[in-house]
């Protein structure tokens, strides 16, 4: 008996914390905006000036692949993997438009910092996508 409580605990507690996840994915863009600012000034110590360049950068970002991501929710599923392709696509134009505006902002120790970073952050994404691996559950 005791067993199956706790066994009730963990699984209830696994649920719970497979939601919480799931919400971080879903915050408002506003929210998103301060995040990856916030991450971005204490990991590359920003000056005040640099962080509300990258504020605007980011929020740019964040608009632009909203807008994107929308679309693409609004045509479903009808493209298949072409239309999943061409999001790739823009997706990837715009990370590198940003990363564009991104370089004039930062010095370069500060843009190698960043650029290591998001590389190792593609691999580990890589990594988990083929052992089918996902977030929180592996």
């Amino acid at each position: 008996m005791k067993f199956n409580i706790v066994l009730f605990l963990l699984i209830l507690s696994g649920n719970i914390f497979a939601q919480r996840r799931g919400n971080d994915r879903q915050m408002d863009p506003e929210q998103r905006i301060e995040r990856m600012t916030v991450a971005m000034r204490d990991s590359l110590n920003l000056t005040d000036a640099q962080t509300e360049a990258v504020h605007d950068i980011n929020a740019d970002f964040v608009e632009e692949s909203g807008e994107l991501l929308r679309d693409a929710r609004a045509r479903g599923r009808s493209g298949g993997g072409d239309a999943r392709r061409i999001l790739r696509v823009q997706l990837d134009a715009l990370d590198k438009k940003r990363m564009k505006k991104l370089r004039k902002v930062l010095d370069e120790e500060q843009y190698a910092q960043y650029e290591a970073e998001q590389a190792r952050r593609r691999k580990a994404r890589r990594e988990r996508m083929q052992s089918g691996r996902r977030r929180g559950w592996g």
